[in-house]
């Protein structure tokens, strides 16, 4: 069954999750920042953490996908915000989200050096 258009909603989920990150600063860890999902405009729908595109000790850039989710048959890719080192997974695949939900951790001490290898 083919899915309508909703009145209002023509933004992409590429577009709509790089333009609207949701990361928050940790204030117990210093230098480290939480992935957290954004609100994908889908209500109470639940949210499948598909796949992740990452592991920890992986080196990331701001903008890099770093995990996918499901929507009721819609992918949507989850993009870092922050450059930096993918320090854990919070959220094993497989596994049931919701909106504001912490994912992964990323320590963003990581020299540029570092990120360039």
């Amino acid at each position: 069954m083919a899915r309508r258009p909703v009145p209002g909603r023509a933004i992409s989920a590429e577009r709509f999750l790089f333009e609207s990150p949701e990361m928050t600063q940790d204030p117990f860890s210093q230098g480290v920042s939480l992935i957290v999902v954004p609100d994908l405009g889908v209500g109470q729908q639940p949210i499948t953490l598909v796949n992740w595109l990452v592991s920890p000790g992986s080196s990331i850039i701001a903008g890099e996908r770093v995990a996918e989710l499901l929507v009721d048959s819609i992918l949507f890719h989850l993009e870092s915000e922050f450059d930096g080192e993918l320090e854990r997974l919070l959220a094993p695949t497989g596994s049931k989200v919701k909106a504001g939900d912490a994912v992964a951790e990323i320590s963003r001490e990581t020299t540029s050096e570092h990120l360039e290898n």
